[in-house]
């Protein structure tokens, strides 16, 4: 009997190696982590980063050291990734701002190399992109849609990989990400009638991920057939059909992370929508001190 596709992707996220990872995908991983990070330092400014500032000012842990619980900042590193919609653009999502909020703010609480942090950027974006490319539409822009529903499995291998679970907890992870992914809100949030904080929803999506993940190694169960059947993730997130051939094969020898690309200026921003948008850009780029 074959592995339920939650363990195979488990065994993935615990077998990744920094050790046999081909140099070009390290130095498309870099690429990755640098743009990211680029988002992240142009969101400071911005009012959102006020506002998150406002939501986490108080809730702070450990001995004086002043960091957030991870799957807070996670959250609060996802959003501002996303904030200027500069990131990074996948077939389908934008999985930086999920799988590297993840990385670093887990990296921020756990003793890891700079090998070890970018072995679970790249595991992240390999789960991340495979499940989101196996979600079939038949129809463009359904009524349903949203990234953060599956871009949570990104934050939740990085996560992982950086708590070095093992294969059974890892698949364990990713089950439980899973059941507790944020909804396909996109039509309400970006299309709908006014620009919303919500958006993506990649800031649930990365705290959903991390908690996962730490759940997995608390000891928490999640449901390991959650791909698999006519109730599977697909149907959970809106699909009309799931490509599980493209979900499972080939993984840690041919590599997504390559068909990642980045933004250039801002008539790339928002997918080529948002910059013609004089609402979503009034609110994202109004300055912080108004």
């Amino acid at each position: 009997m074959s592995p339920s596709i939650a363990k195979t992707i488990g065994e993935y996220i615990a077998a990744e190696s920094f050790s046999r990872l081909p140099p070009e995908v390290i130095h498309k991983s870099r690429l990755c982590v640098l743009d990211s990070i680029g988002c992240l330092l142009g969101a400071i400014n911005l009012p959102v980063s006020r506002m998150m500032q406002n939501f986490t000012g108080d809730l702070a842990v450990g001995h004086g050291v002043g960091l957030l619980d991870p799957a807070v900042a996670a959250f609060r590193t996802a959003t501002l990734i996303n904030a200027l919609d500069f990131d990074d653009i996948y077939e389908k999502g934008h999985p930086g701002a999920t799988v590297i909020a993840a990385a670093l703010s887990m990296a921020a609480q756990r003793q890891c190399s700079g090998a070890d942090f970018l072995e679970a950027v790249i595991a992240g974006y390999e789960v991340s992109c495979r499940i989101g490319i196996s979600l079939l539409h038949r129809t463009s822009r359904k009524t349903l849609h949203g990234h953060g529903t599956w871009q949570v499995f990104g934050a939740t291998a990085a996560a992982a990989k950086l708590m070095r679970l093992d294969a059974g907890q890892a698949a364990q992870a990713i089950a439980i990400a899973a059941v507790n992914a944020p909804v396909a809100s996109v039509m309400k949030t970006v299309y709908g009638k006014k620009p919303s904080m919500a958006k993506n929803n990649f800031g649930a999506a990365a705290q959903t991920g991390v908690n996962a993940a730490r759940l997995a190694a608390a000891g928490f169960e999640g449901p390991l057939d959650v791909f698999e059947g006519e109730t599977g993730f697909w149907r959970m997130a809106g699909a009309d059909e799931c490509d599980f051939g493209r979900l499972t094969r080939a993984f840690g020898s041919t590599y997504e992370i390559f068909k990642i690309g980045f933004k250039h200026g801002l008539s790339r921003a928002a997918c080529r929508r948002a910059a013609t948008s004089s609402q979503w850009r009034e609110l994202m780029l109004r300055p912080a001190s108004t």
